[in-house]
């Protein structure tokens, strides 16, 4: 029998999964984590796009260890098309860093201010979120007195004493990040493992149970994200746990981390990992606008 006779005519593999009566899986989720199911019962995620990008919450300027300004951080991102940026400099324990003292962090604050006031009477639809990328110190505090926090519209919590932490069992370490968690002022939980991507492991940490923690925070209306860092050298949270705060409804921030105006472009980064872990805009809090940003963290 003529083997032509039962071709199937396909030009893409859209057409090849039309034959199988499947929806087309787009690539980044063919991992063998339920897509094939998901597309026989027509159930596949909308994926987040870089064009859903609205805003991010973690990035530096020269008030720490940044190479911009705040001005060129935010003309940067206008020029991108967000609708709002968070600048999130280091606090004081990471010297390294040039951690910024509270004096500066709240001058910054009062700048910011201004420069959303200003844009505001221009009509400017862009707006600056004033955070602070606090260091874990012992006991799961903040880097910050409470009255400074309190002055701040969100803190990213995040460990930078890899030595300590990877010296430590898993129990411990993540009963020190619920404890963060915890704490009223922490909205993010930044670079989640710490690690760096052919450089080094990360800490021991239950991050399914870190996850789990942060869900009954955001079931109690007290918002705890946990971050998708998008820089090339991290891509921390890991794709594959994704999936598994997105089916516990806590929000990712996808977040490039950016140190200059060129690290903004790292989004994308953060976008493709996204993806492959079936994130798509509202699970995130960058499809947020800037009012709506406001309003669930003031919520």
């Amino acid at each position: 029998m003529d083997a032509a006779a039962f071709s199937l005519m396909a030009t893409d593999e859209a057409a090849i999964y039309a034959h199988l009566d499947l929806a087309y899986v787009p690539p980044e989720l063919r991992e063998d984590m339920g897509e094939v199911e998901a597309a026989q019962n027509g159930v596949l995620p909308d994926l987040i796009e870089t064009s859903d990008i609205k805003g991010a919450l973690h990035n530096h300027t020269t008030l720490s260890d940044g190479e911009a300004s705040l001005e060129m951080m935010a003309d940067t991102a206008r020029k991108m098309g967000w609708n709002w940026l968070g600048i999130a400099d280091h606090s004081p324990t990471l010297k390294i860093a040039n951690g910024a003292s509270a004096e500066d962090l709240l001058q910054q604050g009062r700048t910011i201010k201004q420069y959303n006031a200003d844009w505001a009477n221009d009509g400017v639809d862009f707006r600056l979120f004033h955070g602070v990328e606090s260091d874990i110190l012992e006991g799961g505090k903040l880097d910050h007195p409470d009255d400074v926090l309190a002055e701040l519209d969100y803190v990213v919590a995040s460990v930078h004493a890899m030595t300590k932490w990877r010296g430590r069992d898993e129990l411990e370490n993540t009963e020190e990040l619920m404890r963060v968690i915890d704490h009223p002022a922490t909205n993010v939980l930044g670079h989640p493992t710490g690690r760096i991507l052919q450089g080094r492991e990360g800490y021991e940490v239950d991050l399914f149970a870190v996850l789990e923690h942060m869900a009954e925070h955001n079931d109690e209306g007290r918002l705890k994200a946990i971050e998708l860092n998008a820089s090339p050298y991290r891509l921390d949270l890991d794709w594959r746990l994704c999936k598994h705060a997105k089916g516990l409804g806590v929000p990712v921030a996808i977040n490039p981390d950016a140190h200059s105006i060129r690290g903004l472009s790292d989004i994308a980064y953060g976008v493709m990992t996204a993806r492959k872990g079936w994130i798509e805009p509202h699970d995130t809090l960058n499809n947020l606008s800037g009012s709506e940003l406001e309003e669930r963290m003031r919520r």
